[in-house]
């Protein structure tokens, strides 16, 4: 995994992280004829957004690209500035979820799917994630959306929720089976069956017991 200092963060936290923020990144504001610019995208992670002149101080912890690959900027132990004005049911720290969250951005947008290899690198770096912050649950993964309502869209509609967490806790659904019976119905015995089907009672225990 390449790892690149990001230079707008927080050494440290002021609470134990719970919450893990999906986001969506591109450069569509300057580059509609190529928004997934990589090296672009990785300055403006590292260095901050240009705007107008100045520059807006942001970061993440991870960026994963269109082919998969990680891009780590601020160790998780460090408080990125990913999340902007937020609360998470109603819960910030001067005002925002940096300081309990971690910030994963994919590259991406609302006008395009995400890529196997993203959702393949997403939900492997999530594990590795839950297995070393784990008050982190299903329930504390959220979207930038979810935290920043009416601000943010981003993961956005095109982000596959359920193919997601699927591969995170390996959900599947049930299989269902039909029953094979060891016995006739008791409505089908016959006078004459008793005998059979205590024997086959007897039998079975035994093979129990063994």
């Amino acid at each position: 995994m390449e790892f690149i200092q990001a230079k707008h963060y927080r050494k440290g936290r002021k609470s134990k992280v719970d919450t893990l923020v999906l986001h969506y990144f591109s450069v569509v504001s300057i580059d509609k004829n190529n928004p997934f610019n990589l090296p672009v995208i990785k300055d403006w992670l590292a260095n901050g957004v240009p705007d107008n002149g100045t520059v807006v101080k942001v970061s993440t912890h991870y960026l994963i690209g269109r082919d998969g690959d990680v891009i780590q900027f601020v160790d998780e132990k460090d408080t990125a500035w990913h999340a902007g004005v937020s609360n998470l049911n109603g819960r910030a720290i001067n005002g925002s979820c940096n300081d309990f969250s971690i910030g994963i951005e994919l590259v991406g947008g609302q006008w395009v799917a995400f890529t196997d290899k993203q959702y393949e690198s997403l939900i492997g770096l999530t594990k590795g994630i839950i297995k070393r912050n784990p008050e982190i649950t299903k329930e504390t993964i959220v979207g930038h959306e979810e935290i920043a309502v009416g601000r943010k869209i981003d993961p956005g509609k095109m982000f596959d929720w359920v193919k997601y967490f699927n591969g995170v806790f390996e959900e599947s659904q049930p299989l269902t089976a039909t029953p094979i019976p060891l016995f006739p119905k008791v409505s089908n015995i016959t006078s004459g069956q008793d005998s059979t089907i205590i024997e086959k009672l007897k039998n079975l225990l035994k093979r129990m017991l063994k």
